[in-house]
């Protein structure tokens, strides 16, 4: 492995407000493209695919720092479940009472292998859940088994693997935009190599961190030619994924080699990442609130109803924060599988394991010591 591999990481909090912040703008933003009357352009899929992003990238970081302990495949294993499968089977129950369909669409890693796209609203939103699971699975794995050195590579190949499998299924026949999790993958293998950026330094993730107001600029021109120009070439669009994917890449590397200070403290805004907080429970209730206003007030203007919408939103989303999340987290907490607070390498493992090098030996007492403890 290069000398520019073995740089030690800085220290790196596991709440981190600016991340909040990109999660509540993320989510903000799909819920603004959900209620605007009549149409679905707007900045949603931007959004979902910096959720995506931000998983690889808070994941990666999170198993770097657990893997050297004894049970940490168990513990990484409830830390997932108990952090998505509570609030997702309360919106399984719900969809299932709106919209009665088979079980086995529901169940871990079979959402989002459906054939078309769901009717109810609130039943689109579980297909990312698919993903989200989907990831959790590889992810372990993949860092566990591929060197350092050597997954960057990895990631790339997953990338491109995924937009080629992307081309592949439109050219046998419509593809509903929700169907096939395995092929969104790539959101999550940006993060990933977000997180592998921060954490070795190589040279090029200097230039990396300093294009990355840039490259979230291209990220989000791209997003609106995706979006409003729905009619381009393929191809095309399947590239501006890719940059846009490059451009959450680029931010995320340059929020955690602190190179955009400003961006951190506007990001940090104590509102803004109280939303970040609850932006799992506002992803997955937002949707019955938009069917709620539009059955109440049929004839709300655009402004208003965005705006009903956002307010009841975000209460339904703090319920179920303070009322399913919160304790869930107390739970994880006082079993003893959460509550880790550093990305901080510990003696020996990820990086030994994953390049096969030897465990460093347990420091031996000095001879002095050795010998006052043998006369004693």
């Amino acid at each position: 492995m290069s000398s520019g591999h073995q740089r030690s990481p800085r220290r790196m909090t596991q709440r981190t407000p600016a991340l909040d912040a990109l999660a509540a703008l993320a989510a903000l933003a799909v819920v603004l493209t959900h209620a605007r009357p009549g149409g679905w352009h707007g900045p949603g899929p931007l959004g979902v695919q910096c959720f995506f992003a931000l998983s690889g990238y808070l994941l990666t970081q999170r198993l770097w720092a657990d893997m050297d302990r004894p049970g940490w495949v168990g513990r990484y294993a409830w830390r997932r479940a108990l952090r998505i499968l509570p609030l997702y089977w309360i919106a399984v129950a719900a969809v299932s009472i709106a919209e009665p369909t088979p079980l086995y669409l529901y169940l871990p890693w079979a959402a989002g292998w459906e054939a078309e796209s769901p009717a109810l609203l609130p039943r689109t939103m579980l297909w990312s859940i698919g993903v989200e699971e989907l990831a959790y699975s590889l992810l372990p794995w993949l860092l566990w088994r591929v060197r350092p050195a050597r997954l960057p590579w990895a990631l790339a190949g997953t990338i491109v693997g995924c937009l080629a499998l992307r081309w592949e299924l439109r050219s046998l026949g419509p593809w509903p935009p929700y169907a096939w999790p395995v092929a969104r993958l790539d959101s999550v293998a940006w993060g990933v190599l977000a997180a592998w950026i921060v954490r070795f330094r190589p040279r090029w993730g200097a230039r990396a961190a300093e294009a990355g107001p840039w490259l979230v600029g291209a990220a989000v021109g791209a997003a609106l030619w995706q979006e409003y120009w729905p009619g381009a070439w393929q191809p095309l669009c399947d590239l501006w994924a890719a940059a846009k994917g490059m451009g959450f890449c680029a931010l995320l590397v340059a929020l955690g080699c602190h190179q955009l200070p400003g961006t951190s403290r506007v990001l940090a805004w104590p509102a803004l990442c109280w939303v970040g907080r609850i932006s799992y429970p506002l992803y997955l209730g937002h949707a019955w609130v938009v069917l709620a206003v539009a059955a109440a007030w049929p004839g709300a203007g655009t402004g208003m109803r965005i705006a009903a919408v956002m307010v009841g939103g975000l209460a339904l989303a703090a319920v179920l924060h303070y009322g399913v999340e919160r304790p869930v987290q107390r739970l994880t907490v006082a079993s003893g599988i959460g509550g880790l607070t550093s990305c901080r390498p510990r003696p020996g493992i990820p990086l030994t394991i994953a390049t096969g090098a030897p465990r460093p030996s347990a420091p031996q007492p000095p001879a002095a010591a050795q010998s006052s403890t043998s006369t004693s």
